[in-house]
């Protein structure tokens, strides 16, 4: 998991093994995004913000589209 914190102060996350914690205050979101672009290694991304739900049954659908329209590199809703 990686964490993009654009809050004006760090939190305290301590050590989590497979967390990676960027504190970047001063990016606009575009560009907290971007830096979290180099620490991704795995196939697919899901780009959650903290006041939304995900589902892991519509997350499984996602990733299951996305296997098999090629020509597609996003889902939305």
């Amino acid at each position: 998991m990686i964490v993009i914190d654009g809050s004006s102060e760090p939190l305290e996350v301590g050590r989590l093994a497979n967390l990676t914690y960027l504190h970047r205050s001063k990016l606009s979101y575009n560009e907290r995004v971007l830096a979290a672009l180099p620490f991704v290694r795995t196939e697919f991304v899901v780009m959650a913000c903290d006041d939304e739900l995900y589902s892991p049954k519509a997350l499984s659908m996602a990733i299951a589209f996305l296997e098999e329209s090629t020509d597609h590199v996003a889902c939305v809703g």
